[in-house]
């Protein structure tokens, strides 16, 4: 399941340099940011921010400070750009550049003055007379109200170093199975088997279950992108114990999780409780060992000179960068995923004669929230990749060959060719090992 929060409006940049050289560096800062290239901006700032132009230096800093969680400095560099360039950015800029704001507040646990932030926006929205901005904000604000009220993953767990057993279930019909990395629970203290997905972006349960199990639901409209939109309820859970771990105060997205097609539908109905990247930011640093089948949360985190985990800005995916030979390539961190590692249209722009060349014509068919999707791909033999500083050659992927907006994915088959995978969300990074 692909589960995403958006959070913000597309960024849009409009820049004029002044010697060849400073327009060479702006014009590739301008394309890793209408792009979402991260990656690729972090490396750029870190080597030429001196030679940005002042707008997109700051836009660059503030982008970069929110994607990769360093909450503390977004707080700082986003109302500063605000405050430096606001005429330059636009009201949509500014906007966005306002809902980022208010969702560091919230992950740094400042939920009641983001809504007071948010509210204050929502007034001056609609006193300017935009009405349906205004009433976004004001949405917006109840969500960080109703959050504000709880201390959010109260970590009440006994030992240092927490372990997670889980095991690998597989779900759906005999001749298409798929796998799920499932956590025997217990939520508001009747047992219930987690998916944990560290493709969703929210913490989803669904109607019946949320009902069954007394969650706490709000009259607060939420929405969710999977291969559709769906929306429904605000809610927070008492406690979920998950092995050694036992927090309190989490909140779930209370959603209908079905497609309304039986062939997908046969999966998605093992699914009535997910968890994923909240939780994992909450601990910090999260290790799947799948030689033990087990989760551990060290009581030490890990040292790494990586950055190669990030956040989306629109979507709460998180976002990992491998290597394939030279080529950095970003994918959504995806155990939710049992298909192939997929590679995007933009992959296959870049690539279309290889790909045409070596690959073979098929069909990628994904479903989840809202829906079902069929696009055409090539598939690819033997694709080799370094993950962190690991080589590894993934047996097949597919590159879709038709514009999407889907992003490349790497699934839980291929996290299956490691021994451990290790997610840092405090200093982003990921390490595997064979």
């Amino acid at each position: 399941m692909r589960t995403k929060l958006i959070v913000c409006l597309v960024v849009s940049v409009l820049f004029a340099g002044q010697t060849l050289r400073a327009q060479s560096i702006d014009e590739q800062t301008g394309r890793c940011l209408n792009t979402s290239d991260w990656f690729g901006l972090q490396r750029l700032y870190t080597a030429h921010a001196t030679e940005m132009q002042p707008l997109l230096r700051d836009m660059s800093k503030a982008m970069l400070d929110h994607v990769f969680a360093r909450y503390d400095e977004a707080v700082q560099s986003i109302p500063q750009l605000i405050r430096s360039h606001q005429q330059d950015l636009g009201a949509a800029n500014t906007l966005s550049m306002i809902h980022l704001y208010a969702s560091d507040l919230s992950n740094m646990g400042n939920n009641k003055e983001a809504a007071a932030k948010v509210e204050s926006v929502a007034a001056q929205l609609k006193a300017s007379g935009n009405v349906a901005a205004s009433a976004q904000m004001v949405h917006l604000a109840q969500i960080y109200k109703a959050m504000s009220e709880y201390e959010l993953f109260r970590n009440e767990s006994v030992k240092k170093a927490i372990v997670i057993p889980f095991r690998l279930d597989s779900i759906g019909p005999k001749d298409k199975r798929s796998v799920q990395v499932i956590v025997p629970s217990r939520l508001n203290g009747k047992q219930l088997a987690v998916t944990f997905d560290t493709g969703a972006g929210v913490n989803v349960i669904s109607t019946p279950m949320a009902r069954k199990l007394g969650l706490r639901v709000y009259d607060i409209p939420v929405e969710a992108e999977g291969e559709g939109r769906n929306v429904g309820r605000f809610a927070i859970a008492d406690k979920l114990q998950m092995g050694d771990l036992v927090v309190r105060n989490v909140p779930f997205y209370v959603l209908d999780i079905t497609t309304h097609v039986d062939s997908v539908d046969q999966y998605l109905k093992h699914m009535n409780c997910v968890v994923g990247i909240p939780l994992m930011e909450a601990m910090k640093e999260v290790q799947f060992d799948f030689s033990q089948h087990h989760i551990l949360i060290p009581g030490q985190e890990s040292d790494s000179d990586a950055h190669n985990l990030c956040m989306d800005t629109q979507t709460r995916n998180l976002l990992m960068e491998i290597r394939h030979g030279d080529e950095p390539l970003a994918l959504v961190a995806d155990m939710g995923n049992s298909g192939l590692t997929t590679l995007s249209n933009d992959y296959f722009q870049a690539h279309a004669d290889a790909v045409r060349a070596q690959g073979t014509p098929a069909t990628f068919r994904s479903g989840g929230l809202g829906g079902v999707t069929v696009t055409e791909c090539y598939r690819l033999q033997k694709f080799p990749v370094t993950v962190g500083d690991v080589k590894v050659v993934l047996p097949e992927v597919n590159v879709l060959s038709k514009p999407t907006s889907r992003r490349s994915n790497f699934g839980i088959k291929d996290f299956l060719l490691f021994r451990k995978v290790i997610f840092n969300l405090h200093k982003m990074f990921l390490k595997v090992e064979l």
